[in-house]
């Protein structure tokens, strides 16, 4: 399927351009049983990955072409899949497919569905010439470079445009930082008694969006990657927990131990130490959970996510502060 490569169409749904003919063998089959059921169909001349799907037909790995001409034929499929497969989600757009293909440079990509079933595949040919049977290195590579401008070809929209994408959610933080500013107002007297709460106070929001972007740079690549599913959402939370937690505590080590020797305030040190580890481990959860919120309503969370982060993580970081140091001076 060839088409002509415009900027609105790389917004339409990667399923519209997606092939039904696919060669996918069940996990189960042997060598043989899917060499055998390969040579019944009529693939046509375009370029084929094999696909292992179970008897769901949910994907489950890519099956090399080399293995399954050479191997005992008496192995099964499930012996010989490459595991994990990158694919992309049948709600995706274009234009993240066309990442895709630049970042890995394949030449095809499994389309799937919520619960990880093949649906199709798209391939090069929707973004270039006939390319199926290149045979130099640099040819490929030229595909790839056009995909790459088309993709520079569908950012080209006007500053208005990019305006109107934009500052709507950096509202989060001009709105994040009144909200931090009345918070900071409420506890004027403390900050005036206990200077050193103010002058680290920014040290701990620092932190605390520093992990929240790391956390959201990772989960942005694994919603473009991989399907989200709630089983997995728990165990990357379960582990970004455990990681923010660590940082967290090593950062508030260094810190307890700078503002103690600098004031000899161990209350105050104590404050902003588990402030550290209470305001990054959250930061951690934020940057994990609101890209994938945002994924699922079909909104872009690149462009969504980083405002909406930062504007909760500073205002529940400086919450934390104020709340641990009333315990402390009451």
């Amino acid at each position: 399927m060839s088409i002509k490569i415009s900027p609105a169409l790389m917004h339409e749904p990667v399923s519209k351009f997606a092939t039904k003919e696919l060669a996918a063998f069940k996990s189960s089959q042997t060598i043989k049983q899917a060499v055998d059921s390969l040579r019944k169909q009529c693939m046509h001349e375009r370029i084929i990955y094999y696909y292992a799907v179970d008897d769901n037909g949910k994907l489950l790995g890519v099956v090399p072409v080399r293995s399954l001409l050479s191997c005992d034929e008496s192995k099964k499929i499930s012996d010989i899949m490459v595991t994990p497969v990158t694919s992309i989600k049948e709600d995706a757009t274009l234009m993240q497919a066309s990442e895709l293909f630049v970042e890995h440079k394949f030449m095809a990509l499994p389309i799937v569905d919520a619960h990880g079933k093949l649906k199709g595949v798209i391939d090069i040919n929707c973004f270039t010439d006939d390319v199926s049977g290149v045979s130099k290195r640099q040819d490929l590579e030229k595909a790839f470079q056009l995909i790459g401008v088309h993709i520079s070809a569908s950012r080209r929209v006007s500053p208005w445009l990019r305006f109107k994408d934009r500052f709507p959610w950096l509202l989060c933080n001009l709105s994040s930082g009144i909200i931090c500013a009345l918070i900071a107002s409420q506890y004027e007297l403390l900050l005036k008694e206990v200077i050193i709460l103010a002058l680290f106070m920014t040290v701990v929001l620092s932190i605390s969006e520093s992990i929240s972007i790391q956390s959201m740079t990772i989960t942005l690549q694994n919603l473009l990657h991989s399907k989200m599913s709630f089983a997995r959402l728990v165990r990357i939370l379960r582990r970004e927990l455990l990681t923010s937690f660590l940082i967290g505590l090593v950062s508030a080590l260094c810190v307890f131990a700078v503002s103690f020797i600098w004031r000899h305030n161990i209350s105050a040190s104590l404050i902003i130490s588990s402030s550290i580890v209470i305001a990054v481990s959250t930061a951690g959860l934020l940057g994990v959970l609101i890209p994938t919120v945002i994924f699922s309503i079909q909104a872009d969370p690149k462009i969504a996510a980083g405002p909406i982060v930062l504007a909760l993580v500073d205002v529940t970081t400086l919450l934390y502060y104020f709340a641990i140091a009333r315990c402390f001076f009451g």
